[in-house]
């Protein structure tokens, strides 16, 4: 198996994952408003010990049956994501003139590095998608490109948001802290829900340019 069907069988894998795990942000966040609405009746200056036994069993078993796959599924999908990140660009280096796209490895470090994880993906995946498009289109791909920054900035809004907040709350925490919580995981986990569709498509467009060489 060369190169570029590992890139295309990695594409099929990755989109899968993307699509299922994009599913559980979605129940996830449908958890975070059930978690809100079922303890409007509660004070909200009440502490957590005060929440009934049954809706507490409840949210466990919410937190256990999808937010911990959840979890799960995130991490797994990041590996074969970064699994396919590094043949895109592995490809490309040889589609591309030498010196043209960076090395698959660095391009990778990116997402690990603290701070220049937040822009520099971004740039990598659109500098790719320009010179791919203008080598094979004479110009860019406007349309390409949009739908690359609406993803990752829907991806990085989410990611923000889940640092500032988290699922869990601190201790002692009231009613209405665990409400805040239950808001910010919702809306957190509906834009990474987005941003997870939207990550179908770059991955689709972007290894589908790979084969249209010219």
């Amino acid at each position: 198996m060369n190169e570029l069907q590992k890139l295309h069988s990695t594409k099929r894998f990755t989109i899968v994952l993307l699509l299922i795990t994009s599913l559980f942000a979605l129940l996830t966040a449908i958890v975070g408003i059930y978690e809100y609405t079922s303890l409007q009746s509660l004070p909200s200056e009440n502490r957590a010990e005060s929440i009934p036994h049954d809706l507490r069993e409840t949210l466990g078993q919410m937190t256990l049956f999808v937010i911990f796959p959840r979890l799960v599924l995130f991490l797994i999908t990041a590996v074969v994501f970064l699994r396919w990140t590094y043949l895109l660009f592995n490809v490309a280096k040889k589609n591309l003139e030498d010196g043209e796209v960076n090395n698959a490895g660095w391009i990778v470090s990116f997402f690990i590095i603290p701070f220049m994880n937040f822009f520099l993906p971004l740039l990598a995946f659109l500098d790719l998608s320009k010179k791919m498009a203008i080598k094979q289109l004479g110009e860019k791909d406007k349309k390409q490109n949009y739908l690359i920054i609406f993803w990752w900035v829907f991806f990085l809004f989410s990611m923000l948001m889940t640092m500032s907040s988290g699922f869990f709350t601190v201790e002692n925490a009231t009613i209405s802290m665990i409400q805040n919580d239950a808001l910010t995981t919702s809306l957190s986990e509906f834009t990474l829900f987005i941003a997870g569709i939207l990550a179908i498509f770059v991955v689709r467009n972007l290894t589908n340019q790979q084969s249209n060489r010219t």
